[in-house]
């Protein structure tokens, strides 16, 4: 599998833009509306396919892009001694996330690129919809891979740029919110394709 962007200067433009959506309050508040009507149910079952996925025992666990923490704080329920660290380029996005998370899961702004031996190990690293948002994926995904345990796993999922026009529509359509239809777009624009 190779993901291309349609050119590089276009590519990092729309991944400028999509990340924008991230980075101040007010937009914050727009994905989080986003996030709770639409994006619960599907990271719920991809953190459960990870999970069943993983390799015993499962003492530490990155959420790669955690965003406002959904992800962290569904983990803080369904395990019970697992050290958990998010890692997002976003104070905005971290702000939020520590307002609900448990005391011990460890938020670090930083970046997939520049993920430093400091983090040490996992066992098991989530990025759920990030990787569109990731300034050199390639690299990215070379440090996720540095920070696995021995028997780690990384496990990641993001939106396929190659989405036919008449689907990309209809999703956008069924929006009843103009906010959120130009999050999810400017979502779509950045995303890869897959070939």
């Amino acid at each position: 599998v190779s993901a291309r962007p349609a050119s590089s200067r276009m590519a990092v433009d729309k991944r400028t833009i999509a990340q924008t959506w991230f980075a101040t309050p007010g937009a914050v508040s727009v994905f989080q509306g986003f996030e709770a009507s639409h994006l619960d149910l599907p990271r719920r079952l991809f953190l459960e396919c990870g999970l069943a996925l993983a390799c015993a025992p499962i003492r530490r666990v990155l959420d790669l892009g955690c965003g406002t923490g959904e992800a962290l704080a569904y983990l803080s329920q369904r395990l019970t001694g697992v050290e958990l660290v998010g890692v997002d380029p976003e104070a905005a996005m971290l702000e939020v996330a520590a307002t609900h998370l448990p005391p011990g899961v460890l938020l670090v702004q930083g970046e997939a690129e520049t993920l430093g031996d400091d983090l040490g190990s996992f066992d098991l690293v989530f990025s759920y919809s990030s990787l569109r948002l990731w300034r050199d994926p390639v690299t990215g995904l070379m440090q996720t891979v540095r920070r696995l345990a021995p028997t780690g796993l990384a496990y990641l999922l993001d939106l396929n740029g190659g989405l036919d026009k008449v689907a990309r529509m209809a999703w956008l359509d069924s929006l009843d919110n103009a906010l959120e239809r130009k999050l999810l777009a400017a979502q779509l624009a950045a995303a890869y394709e897959l070939q």
